[in-house]
């Protein structure tokens, strides 16, 4: 399968550090009408959207208070190891809502392609990306698509919104997607458009020989930001021994990249 607010500032910073700042403006009114795709196929679209939205809630206790479910700290044990990182197939698993959180695995399509089960009871996935040559060790655009349409959707229908992540597990660093916004976002046609910016900012990195993992975090951010641009979407860096999300800055007098980022309302903050 192929996903923070994110702000880049010159700064002279002595240390690092682990933070989770969120921030929320309130619930908008209602009367909010989203368009989506009636075909939920998974190609570029959404579903019918909703009229009261959710007060959202906070995304960062959200991950912290996950680290408590055995369930989930078992799957992310079990693909988080360089065995796993040199397979030639991506493998992955889906959260279902029940009694308690059930895991099931993601069907496998092609080497490099997952998809989640049927049904709406589905709320999140964790999948790996491999260490094969040119591979991008963060969300593909496809990876992105499927949080918004399966999972907040689901989650909408089923839980709370809040419940829905995805997160991809590399050797090179995990990060988790989160949705703090009001569902009103629209995903019919965008699917081509973000997968051709994708794959043209990842290409340039690859001939100029940069494919760095801070590059990739670099470039990452600017897509979420310039290219999908949905108020809510955020994407954390997950740190492997912690399972905290953090933020991560250097400690020199250069550009800092900040690892989480939160769009809301379209500002950065």
């Amino acid at each position: 399968m192929q996903v923070l607010s994110i702000i880049i500032i010159h700064k002279k910073v002595f240390s690092s550090q682990q933070i989770c700042e969120w921030k929320t403006s309130g619930t908008p009114p209602k009367g909010l009408n989203p368009i989506g795709d009636p075909n939920g196929d998974g190609s570029g679209g959404g579903d019918t959207g909703f009229e009261y939205p959710e007060p959202p809630q906070n995304p960062c206790e959200k991950i912290k208070a996950q680290k408590t479910d055995q369930g989930y700290k078992d799957k992310v044990s079990e693909l988080d190891h360089d065995s796993i990182f040199q397979k030639n197939t991506e493998t992955g698993f889906a959260a279902a809502y029940g009694p308690q959180t059930n895991y099931e695995r993601l069907k496998i399509i092609t080497d490099d392609k997952l998809k989640m089960p049927e049904g709406n009871k589905y709320f999140a996935y964790i999948h790996v990306h491999l260490d094969k040559e040119g591979a991008i060790k963060i969300f593909s655009p496809a990876d992105v698509h499927t949080f918004l349409l399966k999972c907040v959707r689901n989650a909408k229908e089923k839980g709370n919104m809040s419940d829905a992540y995805a997160m991809v597990i590399t050797s090179q660093g995990n990060y988790m997607l989160k949705y703090s916004g009001n569902g009103g976002y629209t995903l019919a046609g965008q699917y081509s458009t973000w997968k051709e910016s994708y794959d043209r900012k990842y290409l340039e990195l690859i001939e100029n020989n940069k494919l760095t993992q801070e590059n990739i975090e670099k470039i990452f951010t600017q897509f979420l930001k310039e290219t999908i641009n949905i108020s809510g979407l955020e994407v954390y860096k997950i740190d492997k021994t912690t399972g905290n999300p953090s933020i991560n800055l250097n400690t020199t007098e250069k550009t800092i990249l900040y690892t989480l980022y939160h769009v809301h309302n379209n500002i950065l903050i």
